[in-house]
């Protein structure tokens, strides 16, 4: 297989761009980008409120209709449902608080962490902000999120939440909650895999099962699965976490106090030596092909998560058949269950930066507003009807709003049944988004047959040691 240097421009939903660290310093110096600007306008001073209002905790206030008119912006996640979504919720948020001003926009295209640091020192970001948790903490170290848990009606919105997909900051503050997910699976075709003898009630549970799976559903112009072979630096979370998540029984990366590696264990070997067999047995595509090789049924197999089921609702062809697996674990596994890793998606309130004192402190409550708004079932229900995305809620599988919808997705409640396992990405550290990239460049060096599986491990250990030796 030859290797190709992929360039693709990061948007700021792919993390961090590379592994730079930026400093306090280079923060407060940074600069809008040349040739960037965001579709929203420049933030204008809030109106001074009508009243006195000297000694009030606007931060504290209970009813976010008592706030001075008060001007926030949101950006829409940018795919055409989302966007369309995100205007109807500002109708209805300002239908609700005609106090509070709601700038829509857009999100810039190919803003990645780095670049965003204009729009904040702008003034023209959003203030609800779409992150991740490994992103979260890059703008921890720089000061710029609002701690959410002191917040009127905080424990509501919290306690609707799985704990199992949101975390609390070593801090102790909680910064973002989850706004959707979806663990990490094996989806099968069906039609594949009754073609080739396969037995679609039994999907293979070990590795030994699934690399008989990976010979039987290979020949010409088909392959079995479609591990990437790109080399962005987030890739690791979806290619390899998984696996290592199965094979280990653990999230976990880096010790509980953050200094040292953890990773490079036999299972984790295991898991490399099993995506290497893919790659050198010609079982994972590693071409580009046109169109969605998995509903043409040119890769039986691909290792997914909740985009999936409603790519499969909206274009599959008539009587396509979906599978839903688990990741595989090691044929000696003592590991209970199945579990995966779960990508979660969360809201965070980006600190106001132009405004001070009173003016700043409301309109981080009215982002605060917002942003229960979009995190109440009933918004939570209307994006998982668009995009297929799993609400991270306790009650996804028993509460109406949700279960609608979910018996409507190909799979639906078989997908949903692997959340019961899932964990988030390793939170023991803020250098998680670092420490990715250079577990992908492990893993490319491994598809690429520069390193064995146990070289692989060994140098990104070592790599990540002094990563953490040295922060």
């Amino acid at each position: 297989m030859t290797r190709k240097l992929w360039n693709s421009q990061m948007s700021r939903r792919r993390f961090l761009h590379g592994t730079t660290i930026l400093s306090a310093g280079a923060l407060l110096a940074a600069c809008q980008p040349a040739g960037t600007a965001p579709s929203a306008p420049a933030q204008a001073p809030a109106a001074a409120p009508a009243a006195q209002t000297a000694g009030v905790n606007w931060l504290q206030l209970e009813d976010a209709t008592q706030l001075p008119p008060t001007t926030i912006r949101y950006w829409y996640y940018e795919t055409p449902e989302r966007i369309a979504l995100g205007q109807e919720q500002k109708a209805a948020f300002e239908a609700m608080f005609p106090n509070i001003t709601l700038e829509g926009s857009t999100a810039p295209d190919a803003v990645d962490n780095d670049m965003l640091v204009a729009f904040i020192r702008a003034g023209t970001n959003s203030h609800v902000h779409q992150s991740v948790n490994m992103e979260d903490t890059w703008y921890l170290t720089r000061d710029l999120l609002l701690p959410l848990e002191n917040l009127p009606g905080f424990d509501e919105v919290w306690g609707r939440m799985d704990p199992d997909l949101n975390y609390t900051w070593r801090d102790g503050h909680v910064y973002s909650i989850s706004w959707y997910g979806g663990p990490r699976v094996i989806f099968y075709n069906g039609q594949r895999v009754r073609e080739a003898g396969l037995d679609p009630e039994n999907l293979p549970e070990t590795y030994s099962e699934f690399l008989e799976w990976g010979q039987a559903l290979t020949g010409p112009g088909q392959w079995f699965i479609n591990l990437s072979s790109l080399e962005e630096w987030w890739r690791w979370q979806f290619t390899a976490y998984p696996f290592y998540i199965a094979a280990t029984g653990s999230n976990q990366l880096v010790s509980e106090d953050g200094t040292q590696a953890v990773f490079n264990t036999p299972e984790a070997v295991q898991s490399y030596e099993l995506i290497h067999t893919l790659f050198s047995q010609g079982y994972n595509l590693t071409e580009a092909l046109e169109g969605n090789p998995f509903l043409s049924g040119q890769v039986a197999a691909v290792s997914g998560g909740s985009s999936m089921l409603g790519t499969v609702k909206r274009n599959a062809p008539e009587g396509f058949e979906l599978l839903v697996g688990p990741m595989p674990k090691p044929d000696n596994s003592t590991v209970e269950g199945f579990p995966t890793y779960n990508f979660v998606r969360n809201f965070a309130i980006m600190r106001e930066q132009q405004r001070t004192g009173e003016a700043a402190d409301q309109a981080n409550r009215a982002a605060w507003e917002l942003m229960k708004f979009l995190l109440s079932p009933e918004q939570l229900a209307a994006d998982f009807e668009i995009t297929g995305d799993l609400p991270p809620t306790r009650d996804l599988t028993t509460n109406p709003l949700y279960t609608e919808i979910l018996d409507t997705l190909p799979a639906g409640r078989e997908y949903a049944a692997f959340a019961d396992e899932s964990y988030i990405y390793d939170m023991h550290t803020n250098l998680g988004s670092e420490i990715m990239g250079i577990l992908t460049e492990s893993y490319i060096d491994l598809i690429y047959d520069e390193k064995s599986p146990a070289e692989a491990l060994a140098w990104a250990e070592e790599q990540v040691n002094e990563l953490l030796a040295s922060s």
